[in-house]
């Protein structure tokens, strides 16, 4: 377990000391590798499923670092929504990215169940219904990686960027809330941990867990000033609300976003202490979760997942373009935004792949294989259709 730690940890930290934008890759590839989606191959590479360099046992052993990566990725999630920033965006952003999340989401809910339970009469039980909801869920959230490196290069900001910026940011708000929704109402049967709770009080244990981390970290570091101080709480404090929400079988991405919540809005001083060590390891543990996601990818290549898999990418595309186009007709302002805005949030990013890896965590069974199959192969087939329309929408040439 203790090499297989090693390997992960110093590829995530070798991998976040290359600056990929000094290589001259081909333009297609180019895009493709900044990404970082390229780590997830690298990780199926060195799991269980082909090489086995690392074993399926330390995989189990390495639950914890899940857990903690987990809980970061919802904790800085959920610190972008700090009211005093937020206030000063225009209100249709927030109307937008809310009603094109929840739209693709039931969109891709109701074809879904019309898929697999009504046309292939697959039993609607709890996993069927955990499935369903999960590819519904994580297929409305999209990815700022790819927006934010074809503005770079272009210098692009009109009001469509600007919009795409803004929705592929924050549009995760909706499915991480869903995912507290049924990690509190489809309880695993294995799972003992205090049976005397209901769904509702599960999830508002959850609710409470995130607010006290976020007291519990506001106390420890309110009067601190040595960095080091603060970047060791700040982990203590995800590491043990990841372990928490572990044992307990609640989702860590959603306790850790209502932590970040709550944190971004409550009067600290050392705050922009916090923001800063949270930005020095993201890319370190942006590619040790990539790593991991490629681990514990257990390929499932059946006819079915092949299709739902392609499915779920049809899907997602038609739903990110129409829901746009229409929610742009609804709000008068054909002219102030383009009818093609919906191609740009055709990626994926970190938030996807920890849903995905939050659903493994706690369910078991051959159909999590699949659905892991199904999401992650979406995720970088999406990433390079993505390419396609974002070339065409930023005006980036092929000779660029």
């Amino acid at each position: 377990m203790l090499l297989s730690l090693l390997i992960l940890l110093a590829l995530g930290f070798i991998g976040s000391r290359l600056s990929f934008s000094k290589i001259r890759f081909p333009l297609f590839s180019r895009y493709f590798f900044l990404s970082g989606d390229e780590y997830i191959l690298l990780g199926l590479a060195l799991g269980p499923s082909l090489f086995n360099v690392v074993d399926a046992a330390s995989l189990v052993q390495l639950s914890p670092l899940v857990s903690l990566l987990l809980g970061w990725i919802g904790f800085l999630f959920g610190l972008q929504f700090q009211h005093k920033k937020l206030r000063y965006l225009p209100k249709h952003y927030f109307t937008i990215s809310l009603a094109e999340s929840l739209g693709v989401c039931l969109f891709l809910y109701a074809v879904f169940y019309l898929v697999c339970v009504r046309a292939l009469h697959i039993t609607f039980d709890e996993k069927a219904h955990v499935a369903i909801i999960a590819l519904a869920a994580i297929g409305s959230v999209s990815g700022p990686t790819s927006i934010a490196i074809f503005q770079r290069d272009t210098g692009s900001g009109d009001n469509d960027v600007k919009l795409l910026q803004f929705i592929s940011s924050l549009d995760g708000v909706v499915a991480i809330c869903i995912f507290g929704v049924v990690f509190s109402w489809l309880r695993p049967g294995h799972v003992y941990t205090v049976p005397f709770l209901n769904s509702l009080e599960w999830f508002t244990l959850s609710l409470i867990l995130g607010i006290l981390f976020a007291m519990l970290l506001r106390y420890l570091v309110i009067r601190s000033r040595d960095v080091l101080e603060i970047e060791i709480m700040t982990l203590g404090v995800l590491i043990f609300s990841g372990g928490l929400c572990g044992y307990l079988r609640i989702s860590p991405l959603f306790v850790n976003f209502i932590c970040g919540v709550t944190l971004a809005n409550l009067p600290i001083l050392n705050k922009d202490k916090i923001y800063g060590i949270l930005a020095r390891i993201e890319q370190p543990f942006y590619i040790t979760l990539l790593l991991l996601a490629g681990c514990l990818w257990e390929l499932s290549l059946s006819l079915f997942t092949v299709l739902i898999a392609a499915l779920f990418v049809f899907l997602r595309i038609i739903g990110k373009v129409v829901m746009l186009f229409g929610i742009r007709r609804v709000l008068a302002m054909d002219d102030d935004y383009s009818s093609r805005i919906g191609f740009g949030l055709i990626a994926q990013g970190g938030l996807a792949i920890a849903m995905i890896l939050n659903v493994q965590q706690v369910y078991a069974g051959v159909w999590v294989s699949a659905i892991v199959t199904i999401v992650l192969a979406g995720i970088l087939v999406n990433q390079l259709i993505s390419i396609i329309f974002l070339k065409k929408f930023f005006g980036v040439s092929e000779n660029a």
